[in-house]
């Protein structure tokens, strides 16, 4: 029973803190990915052309303008895209979203009168928003949910499962791009469940169809977000290596090739061969040179890159979310656990990606919310984060009470740190910007510049308008306080069992 009412507190937690935050209007990386959907739903065309002047991340060939990002998330956003914009055609719901959207409170957050701002505007702005709830959004909280099984499978308590997913799904880059259409935290979901699976079929016999849908999971992760490919290939060696039979691995194999033959089709309609890559005919010329480096902008891991995404101010993952320094120790702890094979796949997923991810010449993401590119290896952090919980909860009282306080302070850090990043002015900070917190986020929340969100629908103005996410979340936390307190277990013994393989 409490399993069962934590399953269902993650999943609507989530869900609704990441419909809080509305994307934002003028945002060049998700216009285009959605404009694709658009393109395609009104139409029937993969161009752009009609929607090129919101966005300015655009490839040009043949003098048509189409997306330079991978289109798995737009694809996905067809159908969905299909139905909304149907839905918000009916002039009930049009004239809700022109009476919400013109809000007092939402005012300061548009650079005119809010009467000055067209219906067409805010039913497309509305489109964009939904679209982006129902895809991202609601597969970031099935993803919560995914997690949390993940862990039980692997024998943690109750309690420290379900605070490790909800610090992962608040309290780091995966709240703020699980409210925007950016590919990176869907090609996470999209991993993360094909290892989860495969996971779950050590301890039972597989359908054949099981086989071929993680494949299919594996290659819609590439085709949404391109340097997936190397943590698709780790669990791709995961897979291989707890099955060690033919069948299916080349189940697994013609799973991937689907997806990926959608996305040579698409490229040879556009581009004349399927092997042509968006990124290679965009048409900023800034990007085109940064793009012109290496292979597709990648090179060799640079110093720079390396302390940019860890410890630095401008995007460095632990000085946006500290609480993720106890991932590192989790590592290590998971040396000895007898998932080994799980511990080797997370660890190589961790690690190569970071690497992949600090030989691009463009590790910084552009104008962003702290380090975006790194967003799908997040959920690899989380065992390594549970098992550190776990470890702790179990020391002495001194050292349990010390290192609590630490842990509670460095998620309250994280918390203010990537919620101020994410609502503080119109846009996320741009790339000229080396302290974005400090410089640009905290500025902007101070003069009540916050990012459109529910809060300000319902009448509170600027930085007020966060309470309500404020209040969900904190509620949340006590009720799984509360809900694992009266459902204690015992002194945890399988826990130790996972981590002592002697």
């Amino acid at each position: 029973m409490a399993e069962r009412r934590v399953t269902f507190l993650i999943f609507v937690t989530l869900t609704l803190a990441y419909a809080f935050v509305f994307p934002r209007w003028l945002d060049w990386n998700a216009n285009a990915r959605f404009d694709l959907s658009a393109a395609i739903v009104d139409q029937g065309t993969l161009s752009i052309d009609a929607y090129a002047p919101n966005t300015g991340d655009y490839a040009l060939f043949n003098g048509h303008r189409y997306i330079d990002k991978a289109p798995g998330l737009s694809f996905l956003g067809v159908p969905v895209y299909f139905v909304v914009s149907r839905v918000t055609q009916l002039e009930v719901v049009q004239n809700l979203i022109v009476s919400l959207g013109r809000a007092p409170a939402a005012a300061s957050t548009i650079n005119r009168s809010s009467d000055q701002v067209s219906r067409a505007e805010l039913i497309f702005a509305s489109r964009i928003a939904l679209t982006t709830w129902l895809i991202v959004g609601l597969s970031s909280a099935l993803l919560g949910v995914v997690l949390f099984y993940f862990l039980g499978r692997l024998n943690y308590p109750l309690r420290w499962r379900a605070f490790a997913v909800l610090i992962y799904g608040v309290a780091t880059p995966a709240f703020t791009y699980s409210a925007a259409f950016y590919g990176h935290q869907v090609a996470a979901v999209l991993l993360f469940g094909a290892f989860a699976w495969l996971v779950a079929l050590r301890s039972r016999r597989a359908r054949s169809i099981e086989w071929f849908v993680i494949g299919g999971l594996l290659g819609y992760a590439v085709v949404t977000e391109y340097p997936a490919v190397l943590i698709a290939a780790c669990i791709g060696l995961y897979a291989i290596w707890i099955t060690r039979r033919v069948p299916p691995i080349i189940l697994i194999a013609l799973g991937g090739f689907i997806p990926i033959g959608l996305w040579g089709a698409y490229n040879a309609s556009i581009f004349g061969t399927p092997f042509a890559l968006g990124y290679q005919y965009t048409a900023n010329p800034y990007w085109s040179a940064i793009l012109s480096t290496g292979f597709l902008s990648a090179n060799v891991p640079t110093l720079e890159a390396i302390w940019g995404l860890t410890f630095s101010p401008f995007r460095g993952l632990f000085f946006a979310s500290p609480i993720l320094l106890l991932s590192l120790p989790g590592l290590v702890l998971l040396r000895r656990s007898i998932f080994r094979a799980e511990w080797v796949t997370t660890l190589a997923s961790v690690l190569g990606f970071f690497v992949l991810i600090s030989a691009s010449a463009q590790w910084w993401g552009g104008w962003s919310a702290g380090p975006r590119y790194l967003v799908p290896m997040l959920p690899f952090l989380v065992w390594p984060l549970t098992a550190t919980l776990d470890r702790m909860a179990r020391l002495t009282t001194k050292w349990r009470v010390g290192l609590g306080l630490i842990t509670i302070g460095l998620a309250v850090i994280s918390i203010v740190n990537g919620w101020s990043l994410t609502l503080g002015g119109q846009y996320y900070a741009p790339d000229n910007i080396m302290n974005p917190l400090i410089e640009y986020s905290w500025p902007h929340l101070s003069t009540g510049d916050v990012a459109r969100n529910w809060g300000m629908l319902i009448g509170l103005p600027g930085a007020a308008s966060v309470l309500p996410l404020i209040l969900l979340i904190s509620g949340a936390a006590g009720l799984i306080w509360i809900i694992t307190r009266i459902n204690r277990e015992p002194q945890d013994v399988k826990a130790d069992q996972a981590l002592d393989a002697h």
